[in-house]
């Protein structure tokens, strides 16, 4: 009786130690996880905000672009027009 006593509270012992590593390992588990999510939404605000950025940036290039190309086509038919002009008093 006595040795059927001491197995069971050894084994209850071993469970409790058991327990008690499992809950400090579930309570690092957790902060970890909570860090994670909280430098998974730092990151997806920052991609936001880049990809705002960039889509902001873009659409001055294609204004830029379009505003070279409108500039460089009345260029060129001025130029025409002056030669055409300068050709006729010749």
């Amino acid at each position: 009786m006595k040795l059927k006593t001491d197995v069971l509270t050894s084994t209850n012992d071993s469970l409790m130690n058991e327990k008690e590593h499992l809950v400090a390992e579930l309570k690092e588990t957790r902060h970890l996880q909570r860090t994670y999510e909280e430098k998974c939404s730092e990151l997806m605000k920052e991609l936001t905000t880049i990809t705002e950025e960039y889509q902001e940036l873009k659409r001055r290039m294609i204004s830029y672009n379009e505003t070279t190309r409108n500039q460089s086509d009345k260029i060129s038919k001025l130029e025409e027009s002056l030669s055409n002009k300068t050709a006729d008093f010749d």
